[in-house]
């Protein structure tokens, strides 16, 4: 009877270091798959900024960067002459056609008086220059609130949000960021050049060919990219 007390005692001790070991050892490994997991997905998430985002909003701003320090615009600064308006123009015509996704790139004078305006109405569309009877009053936009107030001249970025039009979202939505750059003379706000981008391609190419569902939030907890799209 010692005997057999003796081996199932041993045996049932072999078996609760075995699965004990079993059980330590499966549970490092599984750490250290989430390691390694989440390491991966820090190095494509910093990827996605810096070569999805960071490399696309670079080239918008080169846009708004040229737009503000074309002489022509730099003229208007400086003398308030409209004479050169139609140098203006075609100035913003051809910056608005050579990148699709510009959907509107706009001179707005220290007043909040749109001066020069093109739009595109989508991607595939010929961009063209409104005329100056449909030209808006910008001066309550948060946009412009926000600009008129800047001390220096610095590249701005709006969030995020759908395209807005006399006091109405666009329909089909147009998820959109402004681009703009205050303009100064003698050290007071004197005009901006704004540029409105086209970013729905942006963020739903940051999706494809990953082994990730990628989410992009907001700093107020939205969605705007989820998997599931009624999110």
């Amino acid at each position: 009877n010692y005997t057999k007390h003796f081996l199932s005692y041993f045996i049932a001790f072999g078996l609760l270091i075995s699965v004990f070991s079993s059980l330590t050892s499966y549970a490092t490994h599984a750490s250290d798959v989430n390691d390694s997991i989440y390491k991966y997905a820090q190095e494509v998430a910093l990827r996605i900024k810096k070569n999805v985002f960071k490399s696309s909003i670079d080239q918008m701003d080169q846009v708004v960067v040229a737009l503000a320090n074309h002489q022509s615009v730099k003229n208007f600064i400086r003398t308030g002459d409209m004479a050169n308006l139609s140098d203006m123009q075609n100035l913003f015509l051809t910056m608005t056609n050579s990148n699709a996704y510009v959907m509107q790139a706009r001179l707005i004078d220290a007043n909040g008086r749109e001066l020069v305006r093109v739009n595109r109405d989508n991607k595939q569309s010929v961009p063209y220059v409104v005329k100056k009877s449909e030209l808006q009053d910008k001066s309550s936009r948060d946009y412009f609130e926000t600009l008129s107030k800047m001390k220096r001249s610095e590249i701005w970025h709006s969030p995020m949000d759908l395209n807005v039009e006399n006091a109405k979202l666009d329909v089909p939505y147009r998820p959109t960021i402004r681009i703009a750059l205050a303009l100064f003379k003698d050290e007071k706000f004197a005009a901006m050049v704004i540029c409105n981008v086209l970013v729905q391609d942006l963020i739903q190419s940051v999706q494809k060919d990953l082994l990730f569902n990628v989410y992009i939030v907001d700093k107020d907890g939205y969605y705007l990219l989820h998997p599931d799209n009624q999110y």
